[in-house]
């Protein structure tokens, strides 16, 4: 098993979309920092202009400001680096969805599109460890795409100043531990598992990996349209999954271009942690059945 483990791994790691989508997401969390540098310097000289304040008044007001109150405060609390973690896991929660069920989908699909499922079975890997396997798998590559977004969130937390000359000890002194980011953590981890083990049970019951990767895109869309005004619509995973991440990330979304919605107070975050974790199995309970039932493709 742990041979397949290493080699779902690395099939997973080779694969082109795993390289560009992360290539490209990466280059996305270097454009909200150098967006938000950007944006901070032309706030700060219309904010000058606006209200007569000389630089040593601006710098004084700046100072004194609270960041959920003001933006040019709640800008310069986004790029210090004691915010980097959160900063880069609320990016990882707004484009890391699309990316992990793209990724669900293509770690089951390939081997319906290969047909190289069967395979698997003559390896004697029974349908669990097979669908381990590739959970296991899923679960490494959103570890190490967390990693990555926060390390470049780290590197960008300095270097967006430098590019910027943007007065950082301003910056109000609040002291942030690594209990503070462990809920951010753990929340980005179940959220993108989710949509993970979504895509990849469509993609187990329809057999290919085009449904997988198309009903990934479209269902999302059609909640957030539809569903998301019924009655129902709060117990259905996205609206579940959303709920939490304007608490999670509530410090990031003021001065930020990656900011959540407010959703309606109905869900805590450990309740939403929970029924997201229950949705999850779940999933992954329908694609172990699908996967015990089904007769393997031939080419």
């Amino acid at each position: 098993m742990i041979k397949s483990y290493t080699n779902e791994c690395i099939k997973l790691i080779k694969h082109p979309f795993s390289i560009w989508s992360t290539v490209i997401f990466l280059v996305f969390v270097i454009y909200t920092y150098l967006s938000v540098g950007s944006n901070f310097q032309n706030s700060f000289q219309a904010f000058m202009d606006n209200s007569g304040y000389s630089v040593e008044q601006t710098y004084q007001f700046i100072s004194g400001s609270d960041p959920s109150s003001s933006s040019l405060s709640a800008m310069l609390f986004i790029l210090s680096s004691k915010m980097a973690i959160a900063y880069s896991l609320a990016s990882v929660n707004a484009l890391g969805p699309i990316v992990i069920s793209i990724i669900g989908a293509l770690i089951f699909g390939i081997e319906y599109r290969s047909f190289t499922l069967r395979q698997l079975w003559v390896q004697g890997l029974t349908r669990l460890e097979v669908l381990l396997t590739k959970v296991m798998a899923i679960f490494t590559f959103i570890l190490l795409f967390m990693l990555m977004t926060i390390l470049v969130g780290i590197m960008f937390s300095f270097v967006t100043p430098v590019v910027f000359n943007l007065p950082m000890d301003l910056v109000n002194s609040k002291i942030i531990t690594i209990k503070d980011y462990s809920p951010q953590i753990l929340g980005s981890i179940i959220s993108l598992l989710l949509w993970g083990m979504f895509a990849g049970c469509i993609t187990v019951l329809s057999k290919s990996l085009m449904a997988g990767i198309i009903v990934g895109f479209i269902y999302p869309t059609i909640e957030s349209s539809v569903f998301h005004s019924w009655s129902v619509g709060q117990y259905l995973p996205l609206f579940i999954q959303k709920s939490m991440l304007p608490i999670l990330f509530r410090d990031t979304a003021y001065g930020g271009i990656v900011s959540f919605y407010d959703m309606p107070d109905i869900y805590s975050v450990t309740t939403s942690m929970l029924f997201t974790l229950a949705y999850t199995m779940f999933f992954l309970l329908v694609t172990w059945i699908a996967l015990k039932k089904q007769r393997t493709l031939m080419p």
